[in-house]
């Protein structure tokens, strides 16, 4: 019964983790809206900076900190973090009349949410393959896949609640859920199973050391991912509203449907890896990606829309399972460092992506259509990048996240 206490604890952090990361992007049209909180292109691509900054910050430390302090404090941390943001943007809908204040709060909040994201994300894909050494794989596709259905939920909820201005329920909620999640894990022992093993009291350039060559390919390549993926996830409601014209509930529906892609990919990666190897599905991914960036810039209507994003997100959904899963394969002695170090590289990435566009579409009047047909290039490196990391023997471990 406690075991199941503990994987409820980590399998629940993922779901709420998945709505919480999700808030911003999906509030995006009250963010920029002039009866919202009026921000700009480039102040919207701003708030993503602190979120990128903590997350990265929170990612290379917390595997030196787990094994100093054990990843319960880490995972703990995250939850505290997380709840903290939400509470902290939910009490920004009060102020939207004060607009320096707002914009504060926000900034604010994406930072404790950087910091909770990547403590959080880093200890449970570290205790979802401990718990299931055997079925590693399995374990992570599942964690990933409530992740996802967070991620997917979040835009959906913001639609409904937005009509009536309660909109700030959503981030109330998920502050609410991990606080409870919090609680429930100090209660908990939530013991890595490699905490005891070499790896464990290995100090951190006997770590880097110890990495194989491949490892740095990897984060490459989640980094380069992670600039695709923002621009989809956190550019999509603005550019579908405001480039393309269609209603902010059209363009949160185009954002839910990619999220929901995205888990439904996943699954299907999961299932179909029983068949294929998935090599040959991780090496379709990228060319994939390079096909929705370009369908995504030519969309102009809701029904294109939509479907470009249902392609982005199917194209996206397996990218970063399966490269934390084979990266913690290839090194298992350091799984916190991987995952840690992974998710640092991604949301490097997340950052290029959500910051850089604002100041390109004001500095040179550039559409948003043509930073999606520029990206493509990025896309093309993916494709370089996976052709290199799929040419060993080994495949790429079936879906992970």
């Amino acid at each position: 019964m406690a075991r199941a206490i503990e994987i409820g604890t980590v399998y629940g952090g993922g779901l709420a983790l998945g709505i919480a990361l999700v808030s911003f992007p999906a509030a995006a049209t009250i963010l920029t809206a002039v009866d919202g909180y009026g921000l700009t292109s480039n102040q919207y691509g701003s708030i993503f900076l602190p979120l990128v900054a903590g997350a990265v910050l929170a990612s290379l430390f917390a595997p030196a900190l787990a094994r100093r302090h054990g990843l319960r404090a880490i995972l703990l941390a995250g939850f505290l973090s997380t709840a903290l943001a939400m509470s902290v943007f939910a009490l920004s809908s009060l102020l939207t009349q004060v607009h320096w204040l707002a914009f504060a709060l926000v900034l604010l909040a994406t930072g404790l949410l950087g910091l909770g994201f990547g403590a959080t994300l880093t200890a449970i894909n570290a205790y979802a393959a401990s718990f299931f050494p055997r079925r590693s794989e399995t374990a992570l596709t599942a964690l990933h896949t409530l992740l996802g259905t967070g991620t997917a939920l979040a835009p959906l909820i913001i639609a409904m609640l937005a009509d009536g201005g309660r909109w700030w329920l959503l981030p109330l909620a998920a502050a609410t859920a991990m606080f409870l999640l919090a609680g429930l894990g100090r209660t908990q022992p939530l013991v890595l199973a490699s905490e005891t093993g070499s790896g464990q009291t290995a100090g951190a350039w006997a770590v880097i050391r110890a990495l194989p060559a491949r490892f740095w390919i990897w984060i490459c390549f989640a980094l380069l991912y992670g600039v695709c993926e923002t621009l989809f996830g956190n550019w999509g409601t603005v550019y579908l509203n405001q480039q393309r014209g269609l209603t902010p509930a059209t363009a949160n529906l185009a954002l839910a449907v990619f999220w929901a892609a995205v888990t439904v990919g996943r699954l299907l990666v999961a299932v179909l890896s029983t068949r294929i190897p998935p090599a040959k599905i991780f090496r379709l991914l990228p060319v994939l990606i390079m096909l929705a960036l370009a369908a995504v810039a030519l969309a102009s209507g809701p029904t294109l829309g939509v479907m470009a994003f249902a392609l982005a997100g199917l194209a996206c959904s397996a990218c970063l399972p399966l490269s934390i899963g084979t990266a913690s394969g290839e090194s298992p002695r350091f799984v916190e460092t991987v995952s840690g170090w992974m998710v640092a590289a991604y949301m490097t990435g997340f950052g290029i992506g959500a910051f850089a566009v604002g100041p390109l579409r004001e500095a040179g009047d550039l559409p948003l259509s043509q930073v999606y047909l520029w990206a493509m290039a990025i896309a093309a490196v993916l494709i370089v990048l996976t052709l290199a990391l799929t040419r060993r023997s080994a495949p790429p471990a079936a879906a992970a996240t």
